[in-house]
């Protein structure tokens, strides 16, 4: 009986064992798999260029009209350029534009589509951006355009644009 005993704690240590080696092995593999996965993230990552950012006018016909001056905008007009990707094909993709106005600050206006998203990077730290621009992305190049209404007074200056594409 002793030695049936022994040889059932023996067994037992040994799966123990087993179960322990099993568990780091797993924990290697998630580890592998969060650091394969950033970098096909990173890869898929659509570039942009070419930002135009224009300022328009409802006038009293209901037309948009181009502005120049801060006061007399009512609608921005942000369009860019999508750059090829050879990873992605034909699929659904999400722009968040960041409008940073002359003292340095995002615009945000919840009412108007602002939000906030999370960065790509290890941090993992949030982002607040002004507006999302959502279309299907073919793997070519393409301009997207979306138009901005949040109801603001904008002040004079220059302002800055940013535009995240998978954080």
């Amino acid at each position: 009986l002793a030695t049936k005993i022994n040889e059932e704690r023996g067994n037992s240590d040994n799966l123990s064992a087993k179960n322990s080696n099993l568990e780091e092995q797993n924990a290697a593999l998630k580890q592998q798999q969060k650091v394969l996965s950033k970098k096909v993230s990173k890869s898929s990552v659509i570039k942009v260029s070419d930002i135009l950012v224009e300022g328009y006018k409802i006038n009293s016909r209901g037309k948009e009209v181009s502005q120049r001056r801060a006061r007399d905008i009512e609608i921005l007009r942000i369009c860019f350029k999508t750059g090829t990707n050879d990873l992605l094909q034909n699929s659904h993709e999400s722009f968040y534009i960041k409008i940073i106005n002359p003292s340095g600050e995002t615009v945000v206006v919840p009412s108007a589509g602002s939000g906030v998203i999370e960065s790509g990077d290890e941090e993992g730290k949030q982002i607040s951006y002004s507006i999302m621009k959502e279309f299907n992305y073919e793997s070519v190049e393409a301009v997207s355009c979306a138009s901005w209404k949040p109801n603001i007074q904008f002040e004079s200056g220059t302002y800055n644009i940013e535009i995240y594409n998978k954080g």
